[in-house]
């Protein structure tokens, strides 16, 4: 008696367990999982689905065996719907696999399809008048060289929000809205372009913001504002740089020994002489230092004298209001004309919160540090005497 005929859709058990083991951990999950939050927004996210991994391996183990035992001798012939529905399980129990290790989301995926969250339209509606009036005049005011070094400052910003502001859209959105650079005008200074093009190396290493509406209006919208916004400012630095200097590059910084401005008393004098230069009574006031409890004497703003154990200043610190200069080095003064003007550090220590200490020598065994943030410029300036 001859075996009946087996039908296409015969011994299909395993191909579908293959499917459904495939399919079910999407739903069921028994492993572990973390997130992390700052100020509400998710910045961490991973699951790790044990049971999505075993069902996965199984799965692809249920596939492989019938595909390669279907039609070897002593096996059932092979039959093309359970093969399809066997190779049809194997790239569904891979992607099940990497889902539950967690290599990716679907959040991944719909953001690599269709793109991360749609930032909120643009606010920036141009430079308010006081704020243009303000730059147009500086412009017209500040020397050659200080002009150019806004400028550079200017194109960093640009930079640095063009960069951060495209590398979050090729992340999350599709590569849309991008930014285009802005061209180096060119009297632009070698120690200028050499600032913007290691700001353009580092911030390339950055790795972009994770795909969030929060971060989607930080990143698109306030960068692309900010970008206008500093258009606008270089446009009006340009034209007054134009209109005073053509194409002339700024002049090289001066090789004449630096010179101090603007403060009336040296290292090494004595309190009384100090109080009767500022013509100040105030007495000296204790403070903490390195070497223990010290004496500080604050003759005017701006102005605070170290004293040495015997009474004499020690160091000097000039801060905000002090209006003179070192090295023709002024507080407040960009991080770009301090190196322009100084060149190259003897030394520099890594940065207190933001700033820098920057360190020069100058005649008469004495050194001066200027400590100062790409942010905020030079923020305080320290003579110190060296021996």
């Amino acid at each position: 008696m001859s075996e009946p005929t087996q039908g296409l859709w015969h011994n299909m058990n395993r191909p579908l367990a293959a499917i459904l083991l495939g399919v079910l951990p999407f739903w069921l999950f028994l492993g572990a999982s973390d997130k992390r939050t700052v100020n509400g927004e998710v910045v961490f996210e991973s699951e790790l689905n044990l049971l999505g991994i075993v069902m996965a391996i199984v799965a692809l183990g249920l596939a492989f065996t019938m595909l390669r035992r279907d039609g070897s001798p002593g096996q059932p012939p092979r039959r093309w719907p359970r093969t399809l529905v066997a190779i049809t399980a194997i790239p569904l129990a891979l992607f099940q696999l990497g889902y539950s290790i967690g290599f990716y989301s679907f959040k991944d995926i719909n953001i690599a399809v269709f793109g991360g969250p749609a930032p909120p339209p643009s606010t920036y509606g141009g430079l308010n008048p006081d704020l243009k009036k303000f730059f147009v005049e500086r412009s017209r005011t500040l020397d050659q060289g200080r002009l150019n070094d806004t400028i550079v400052n200017s194109l960093l910003r640009l930079t640095e929000a063009r960069i951060r502001h495209n590398a979050y859209a090729d992340a999350c959105h599709r590569g849309k809205w991008q930014l285009e650079a802005v061209a180096l005008p060119a009297f632009l200074s070698e120690a200028g372009r050499d600032a913007i093009a290691e700001s353009e190396r580092k911030l390339a290493a950055e790795r972009p913001a994770p795909c969030a509406e929060k971060n989607a209006k930080a990143n698109i919208t306030e960068l692309s504002d900010y970008y206008a916004r500093d258009k606008d400012i270089l446009a009006i630095q340009l034209a007054g740089y134009d209109g005073r200097f053509g194409s002339e590059p700024p002049p090289a910084a001066s090789t004449t020994v630096p010179a101090i401005e603007g403060v009336p008393v040296g290292l090494g004098a004595s309190v009384a002489e100090a109080q009767r230069i500022f013509g100040s009574t105030r007495q000296p006031e204790p403070y903490t230092s390195a070497m223990g409890e010290r004496l500080a004497l604050y003759p005017a703003d701006g102005f605070a004298l170290y004293l040495s154990t015997d009474k004499q200043v020690a160091s000097i610190k000039l801060t905000k209001p002090f209006n003179g200069s070192v090295g023709s080095v002024r507080i407040g003064d960009p991080l770009i004309t301090l190196k322009r003007l100084m060149g190259k550090p003897t030394k520099e220590l890594f940065p207190f919160d933001e700033n820098r200490a920057y360190f020069y020598p100058l005649p008469d065994d004495v050194t001066v540090r200027f400590d100062a943030s790409e942010e905020e410029g030079v923020q305080s300036i320290m003579l110190l005497k060296t021996k």
